[in-house]
């Protein structure tokens, strides 16, 4: 290997452990970005938006057609 490349290879190598390093210790770009929106969530909650013609339970919807079959079994 040559001078420049023996260079650049342990640049790779050096990158790599820091990345390591980083991520080990909770300081990598990723868990610092994480870390930031969890903050800014806690300062901001979502508020639950509550529509006024739309059925606002948290039960899931009935399919027209099962909703015509429960009407014939309950009548016949």
């Amino acid at each position: 290997m040559t001078e420049e490349e023996k260079t650049a290879f342990l640049e790779a190598l050096w990158s790599i452990m820091e990345a390591f390093v980083d991520d080990a210790w909770g300081r990598s770009p990723t868990q610092l970005c994480e870390a930031e929106i969890e903050q800014k969530s806690r300062n901001n909650p979502l508020k639950m938006i509550q529509y006024l013609h739309a059925d606002n339970d948290d039960k899931p919807a009935i399919p027209p057609r099962a909703k015509d079959q429960t009407k014939k079994k309950n009548n016949g």
